[in-house]
C-alpha cells in the first residue's frame, strides 16, 4: 500500500476494492462509459474493461446463423467432419477440426458420445438369479 492509504484499515480497503469491482460489473451491464478510476498513485483500476482485440470471424453472421439453424433442426448427431463439410458448402471456408469444436462450443452445442453397449450381457432374470445365488 502507498503512504496515502496507510491510515485506512485493511478490511476497509478490501471492501473498497470489492465495491469498485461490483461497480465495474454494474457499469458493464448498464453500458455506461466511465473513465479510468485512480485509487491511489500506485494502483490503477479500469472501471470498464477495454474491448478485446481479436480476429474478425471469417464466416459472416448470416451464414453462421443459417448453419446453426440447420444443426439445431436436425435430430441426428454430427461429426466435426460433417460440420466442416457443411461450413465449406455454405461459406467456402475450410477450418481445422479443432476449430470446428471451438465453433460448436461457441454456438452452444456439446459433444455427446454414445455409451458402450455390451452385446453378451446377461438378461435381467439371469442377473436377479445370480444375485439370489450369491447372497
Amino acid at each position: 500500500m502507498s503512504m496515502c492509504m496507510a491510515h485506512i484499515p485493511k478490511h476497509v480497503y478490501h471492501a473498497l476494492i470489492s465495491f469498485v469491482i461490483l461497480l465495474r460489473e454494474t457499469i458493464k451491464v448498464l453500458l455506461i462509459s466511465v473513465p479510468t478510476m485512480k485509487l491511489n498513485a500506485s494502483v490503477h483500476m479500469s472501471v470498464i474493461d477495454k474491448p478485446k482485440s481479436g480476429r474478425i470471424p471469417q464466416i459472416p453472421l448470416e451464414i453462421s446463423t443459417r448453419i446453426r439453424k440447420t444443426l439445431r433442426e436436425s435430430r441426428q448427431g454430427w461429426t466435426t467432419k460433417q460440420v466442416n463439410d457443411l461450413i465449406v458448402n455454405e461459406s467456402g471456408i475450410h477450418y481445422h477440426y479443432t476449430h470446428v469444436y471451438r465453433l460448436l462450443y461457441k454456438w452452444g452445442f456439446k459433444q455427446k458420445v454414445p455409451r458402450k453397449v455390451h452385446v453378451n450381457t446377461a438378461s435381467k432374470e439371469e442377473k436377479e438369479e445370480f444375485k439370489k445365488e450369491h447372497k
